[in-house]
């Protein structure tokens, strides 16, 4: 009996309705092995299933099993290495469980909670499992978790006996059963991991370091000792050139001074030019103010006069009868009424009602403005006229000494202009050379760095596969350890097929009479998976390993395997118990009793349905 290999037992299940209650009641399992009996499509294969989903298997179980829809958790009490824990898993929301330290009933401690990934980290912990990576068929990285062990670990139903590990690809299989067999160190797995990275690495260095070499093509690359030598000319070269620039500037500023009297002549001109406008400008806006004001004086004469002819038809009026003493006033009566005075009561008969002095006086002071506006405009208009006059004069005169000033400073300053010109073109060339020779400075560096990056991974590379030969050669020497599941699988079998030879190959997968059993016919095939289930879980109650001493086989009656084999598998696997006792755990799915079988943990049928909800 091994007591150094890692145990992980199943000890509690139980499932909780969303409404209350348990839609499984409390269901306790024991160590060794344990029978789940019960007829087809009552729920054999689902309590396996919740089995997976509460040690943090990736499954869809609401698809899986219709029933847990009117579900709401699992709660799975395990014990690890002899020590309790409780996990609480939703079927819905979150990929999170709850891990609690103790069993179902007991005073929880403080919980932990984890994603699905941290699950099998923690659950490969605990059982002292090393949490290793290796290189999938993709070539991708990745991490052996406590999944890939349990797919390892399980005859699954829905796959059948078509192959070993039905969940796990080739690749996977053979590093995980070396794993689990302890025939391979741990780091065994992280050597290879840094092999394909080293190797990924030196592939691409060398790609980068042939693209560098097409994209220069023709092109010198100079020693450093020359690419400095010429950046140093290169300065020197642009510090002369600019002492020149500054000469020649010197030369302008004192060509210049020679037009200096000319210059001040077209900046003399230019401000009178500029007062010139300014006072047109002035002039122009008063005499549009006369202008306006020579208007409205106009429209007040214009009233005036409507008034006083107003005024003189309004003056005065006559009488049809006396106002005083009503007598009627005949035409008659007018031509005898002296001073139009009625002759019985003398009152005047025509009176003046109005007095026009004031607007006599008002006419007058109009007219007076009017001239004197008159006087006014003709004095601006005049003044406008000859500001224009002088204006164009002064332009002309302008323009011409402008010309004359270009005229001369072009003679002076041109070919110092075209000078720095030319020393700027001179300038960017050696900007263009210096930046070519930085770069290539920068090239030869970087070529150099990623060949002594290449020579750095080669000489690691040599390392690792030192590495791996004293690692093969521990492989080597530690393969006496499989003799003792190869006598297992070889026992086995022998109680099926006495005569036949067997024996594991390189892949770790049986062969029968030289033949991969995959190539033999369905009762040798199926007989050959079990038997390699069988040795395994043996060889950990024999041996040390990483193999959890768990165990699940789901439906031995399949792919048409006759009953008296189907009967002496299962006697192969209730001897274990037997032989070691309760050290083990171990789930056999049957559809009938056997007397030499303990009692059925779980026995279903159509009536009496797992999760009957």
């Amino acid at each position: 009996m091994n007591e150094n290999s890692p145990n992980l037992v199943i000890t509690e299940i139980r499932v909780s309705r969303k409404g209350g209650g348990l839609a499984l009641p409390a269901t306790k399992f024991s160590k060794g092995l344990n029978v789940i009996r019960g007829e087809n499509s009552t729920g054999r294969t689902t309590l396996l299933k919740l089995f997976e989903f509460g040690l943090g298997a990736n499954l869809n179980i609401r698809d899986f099993i219709p029933e847990i829809s009117e579900c709401e958790k699992l709660v799975l009490e395990v014990e690890i290495n002899g020590t309790p824990y409780t996990i609480d898993r939703k079927f819905y929301g979150s990929q999170e469980l709850v891990v609690y330290s103790g069993r179902v009933d007991d005073i929880f401690l403080p919980t932990t909670t984890l994603l699905r990934g941290e699950m099998s980290d923690f659950l490969l912990q605990r059982l002292g499992i090393p949490i290793v990576s290796v290189i999938d068929e993709y070539g991708r990285e990745k991490s052996i978790s406590f999944n890939d062990v349990y797919d390892s670990l399980h005859i699954d139903q829905a796959k059948g006996f078509s192959k070993i590990q039905a969940n796990l690809s080739d690749k996977d299989r053979a590093p995980l059963f070396k794993l689990l067999t302890g025939i391979s160190a741990p780091n065994f797995y992280d050597t290879l991991v840094k092999e394909d990275e080293l190797l990924k690495r030196r592939k691409e260095g060398e790609q980068e370091i042939e693209y560098l070499n097409r994209f220069l093509g023709e092109v010198e690359i100079l020693h450093p000792s020359e690419i400095n030598a010429r950046l140093r000319q290169i300065d020197e070269e642009y510090l002369q050139i600019e002492n020149q620039l500054a000469t020649i500037q010197q030369h302008i500023q004192a060509s210049s001074s020679y037009a200096n009297p000319l210059r001040d002549e077209v900046v003399s001109l230019e401000e009178t030019v500029a007062n010139q406008k300014q006072e047109l400008y002035f002039s122009t806006q008063t005499l549009q103010s006369y202008r306006e004001l020579d208007n409205q004086l106009a429209e007040d004469l214009d009233k005036a006069t409507r008034v006083r002819a107003s005024v003189n038809q309004m003056a005065s009026f006559e009488f049809e009868q006396c106002p005083r003493c009503l007598q009627v006033i005949t035409d008659e009566m007018k031509m005898k009424e002296l001073e139009s005075i009625c002759s019985v009561c003398g009152r005047p008969l025509a009176e003046h009602t109005d007095n026009i002095g004031d607007l006599n006086l008002y006419e007058e002071q109009i007219e007076s403005q009017l001239e004197e506006l008159t006087e006014l405009q003709e004095r601006y208009e005049s003044t406008i006229e000859r500001i224009r006059s002088n204006l164009f004069q002064i332009e002309n005169e302008l323009n011409q000494k402008r010309q004359s000033l270009d005229e001369m400073m072009a003679e002076l300053v041109s070919p110092a202009i075209s000078n720095i010109v030319l020393l700027n073109q001179t300038l960017t060339k050696l900007d263009s050379e210096k930046n070519q020779l930085r770069m290539q400075s920068r090239w030869r560096s970087q070529i150099q760095k990623m060949q002594e990056s290449l020579q750095d991974i080669q000489q690691r590379l040599m390392d690792i596969r030192k590495q791996k030969q004293e690692i093969a050669e521990q492989e080597r020497q530690a393969e006496y350890k499989l003799l003792s599941f190869k006598q297992f699988f070889q026992q086995f079998y022998a109680q099926f097929f006495p005569e036949t030879e067997t024996q594991i190959d390189d892949a770790y997968l049986p062969k029968i009479d030289g033949y991969n059993y995959k190539a033999k016919s369905a009762t040798e095939k199926n007989i050959a998976i079990l038997g390699y289930f069988y040795a395994l879980l043996r060889f950990s109650l024999e041996s040390p390993s990483y193999i959890p001493s768990f165990m699940v086989i789901d439906t031995l009656l399949q792919d048409n395997l006759a009953r008296e084999s189907y009967e002496t598998v299962l006697r192969q696997f209730a001897q274990l118990e037997e032989i070691y006792g309760e050290v083990f755990q171990l789930f056999v799915v049957v559809n009938e009793n056997f007397e030499f079988l303990p009692p059925a943990k779980i026995a279903l049928t159509q009536s009496n349905r797992l999760l009957d909800v």
